[in-house]
């Protein structure tokens, strides 16, 4: 059977001329249910064009969808009812808030490997995860001898709703993480588990957990926010920027106020309710004050209030508490392979009592 997309995602069944409808009329076909599909790997995947497919699928209990994606300007061929071969007219990427949204409401695993960032951007704007716990952003390497680093988009950039409630585990592969990339980090309350392979500018993101200036562990300033405030695991491969003194600090800053005091507790825990509304701002006209893929300027309030200048505040997200100050959890296991800057012993040295690290593995 011929299925039909036309360019406002409704899906077709055409009509035969044994019938007596005319051959160019078109019925509504609701989309094609696949209940005990639970892992998805699509290679060489029109970024643009990924929705289409889950829009012609209902994969209700779909758990796993593994990524590779094509160059971002690949499009699929449209077959339209005048049997015209054409790609779509569209070179726009996906608009962020358009209908026809994707909601996989039981995918708990994604992986994603890009050949450019654009097509990072725009494939999976069309879509929601609300129950997601793992994700691993890659870029595919194709010169082994010279590779690239292109930034790392950020978080609000790739995903229709950056605020990933429920991630517990998160690995990014051949990035140059940028500044803004601590924010995106914002975004991840319950992050336990995070994984950094083969990136550049891995030094900032490791002080930043530390919730403190770099060289100052235990120099905490009044009303800073903690960064991951689950996170217990830290595995760094290929990272010739990460430093041994950077993470040392960050794991005795978050092991000494992980056993803060009752009286420091209750204000870790203490709520911050805002001084004033926030004016919702539509997010298609937020997005225009900004070139593509970074994010826009904080104000001291939406900074008070823990939120991103980019984040769609207009929206609720179940389990999301932007207004909480959570005391952090000690690092207990420290993983490096491979990271030129932190030798072995160096590393053991992390299982003394003042750091609190249970597991330590290093590898040339």
């Amino acid at each position: 059977m011929d299925v039909y997309l036309d360019k406002n995602c409704q899906t077709y069944i055409p009509l035969r001329s044994s019938t007596n409808v005319p051959v160019t009329a078109m019925l509504p076909m609701p989309a094609v249910p696949l209940p005990c599909l639970r892992c998805l790997d699509w290679t060489s995947a029109p970024p643009k064009d990924i929705w289409r497919l889950f829009h012609l699928l209902d994969v209700p209990n779909l758990e796993q969808v593994h990524l590779n994606l094509d160059i971002s300007n690949r499009r699929w061929n449209t077959v339209y009812a005048n049997n015209r071969v054409s790609t779509m007219d569209s070179d726009s990427p996906v608009s962020a808030h358009s209908i026809n949204t994707i909601r996989f409401s039981n995918l708990s695993e994604l992986e994603v490997t890009c050949l450019d960032v654009d097509g990072l951007r725009c494939a999976l704007k069309r879509m929601e995860f609300p129950v997601l716990k793992s994700l691993r952003l890659s870029q595919a390497i194709e010169d082994e001898i010279r590779p690239s680093f292109p930034p790392l988009p950020t978080l609000d950039s790739i995903f229709r709703e950056p605020r990933l409630v429920n991630l517990t585990h998160f690995t990014i592969s051949h990035f140059s993480l940028e500044l803004h990339a601590i924010d995106m980090f914002a975004y991840m309350q319950s992050l336990e588990v995070l994984s950094i392979q083969s990136c550049r500018g891995v030094g900032k993101i490791v002080c930043a957990l530390a919730g403190s200036p770099c060289g100052s562990p235990l120099d905490r300033p009044v009303g800073a926010r903690w960064i991951c405030p689950q996170l217990e695991h830290i595995t760094l491969t290929n990272c010739p920027d990460a430093k041994f003194r950077c993470l040392k600090d960050t794991i005795q800053s978050r092991k000494h106020f992980s056993n803060s005091t009752a009286e420091d507790d209750q204000l870790c825990r203490r709520v911050i309710r805002p001084l004033r509304s926030i004016k919702k701002i539509h997010p298609q006209r937020n997005s225009s004050k900004a070139p593509h893929g970074q994010a826009l300027p904080t104000t001291p309030l939406r900074a008070a209030m823990g939120l991103s200048a980019a984040s769609p505040n207009g929206s609720f997200v179940p389990g999301w508490t932007p207004h909480e100050r959570m005391k952090p959890k000690g690092i207990t296991k420290v993983t490096v392979h491979g990271c030129k800057r932190i030798s072995e012993v160096e590393l053991l040295s992390l299982q003394d009592e003042q750091f609190g690290v249970l597991n330590v593995q290093w590898k040339a």
